[in-house]
């Protein structure tokens, strides 16, 4: 058997999974990676709007409300609030009674516990009057909103926000920061979790979730079965050359 054919995918899946780069990017004073936005809703509960599209989420499915037929039809996920644009977001209106939960998890970098906060969710418009909870490890804590400044102190807003057919600019950002360590991380260890945000609009304007970003992040390392299994592998390889040399 030619090793040599097993070594080479599989040693370049490793050294892919380890080495993928990633630039730093900021948005006012925080600064994190460009891998480390939340980029996967792993589940969703009630009803959410991007300011075009209605979504209803049971768990991990969804439904898209079709204005032609005036019916819900299954969808896929919507994506606005895990991609990277800081003009998309999904929201929960005043009119809808029952909050809206947004399941996120990372598929580019793990999250830990270091220094300071270590998450942190922005928020399209002003939300001094809603209310969003974080539940990690079975722990929920309340989200306090604040402006967010660059370094500058300039106070930072976001354009081109879609909102019922109208194009917004100069929408107030705000965020909220968590630190793992109030959701019994101890520092240095890892969030390996989804990460559940409750949403509740108690006012005529609407919470808007924009993106979340781990502050303290690192690449989503190999798995261990997987690290014994490549060990092994190279192992025999090592055995197989010298055998072969004899």
């Amino acid at each position: 058997m030619d090793m040599q054919k097993i070594f080479k995918p599989l040693l370049l899946i490793a050294s892919t999974l380890f080495c993928m780069p990633a630039n730093a990017v900021s948005i006012g004073s925080f600064t994190f990676d460009d891998n480390a936005i939340a980029d996967q809703l792993v589940t969703g509960t009630g009803q959410a709007y991007n300011g075009t599209d209605w979504y209803f989420g049971s768990g991990n499915t969804w439904q898209g409300f079709d204005s032609n037929t005036a019916t819900w039809q299954s969808s896929a996920a919507p994506t606005d609030a895990t991609d990277t644009s800081g003009s998309s977001f999904l929201a929960t209106t005043q009119a809808i009674t029952t909050p809206l939960s947004l399941g996120l998890d990372f598929s580019q970098t793990s999250a830990f516990n270091g220094e300071g906060s270590d998450l942190v969710f922005f928020f399209l418009f002003d939300q001094s009057a809603n209310s969003a909870n974080v539940t990690i490890n079975g722990i929920s804590q309340s989200l306090s909103f604040s402006n967010v400044f660059n370094d500058s102190g300039v106070q930072q807003v976001a354009n081109n926000v879609i909102w019922d057919g109208t194009t917004l600019s100069n929408v107030l950002l705000m965020s909220g920061e968590i630190d793992l360590i109030d959701f019994g991380y101890a520092q240095g260890e890892f969030l390996y979790e989804p990460i559940t945000l409750e949403l509740s609009a108690n006012s005529d304007t609407p919470i808007a979730l924009s993106m979340a970003a781990a502050l303290n992040s690192s690449p989503v390392p190999l798995p261990a079965p997987l690290l014994l299994f490549l060990s092994g592998l190279t192992g025999l390889g090592i055995i197989s050359r010298r055998r072969h040399r004899a």
